[in-house]
């Protein structure tokens, strides 16, 4: 399994990402994972005070827009998509 450097994690636009990924290098979805988390938790947190479940519909929630990411078509924000 090859290791995410911080530049690629920094420097790569969602859109890059995105195309990697779809190419085969599924590795990259983890810089989503990392980039976008702390933000999805709070909004999950906003709606519901158990941080279980929000931890739980987090994780639906990457594999569901993992499972879809090819649908992405760059009308908005790959954050806001997500």
């Amino acid at each position: 399994m090859e290791r995410i450097t911080k530049k690629e994690a920094i420097q790569d636009t969602d859109s890059v990402i995105i195309e990697h990924i779809l190419n085969g290098d599924k590795n990259k979805y983890e810089i989503f994972m990392r980039r976008y988390n702390q933000r999805l938790f709070r909004i999950g947190r906003s709606y519901i005070n158990d941080d279980d479940e929000v931890q739980d519909i987090l994780q639906e929630s990457y594999i569901k827009a993992y499972e879809n990411l090819a649908a992405f078509q760059n009308r908005s924000a790959f954050s806001t998509w997500l």
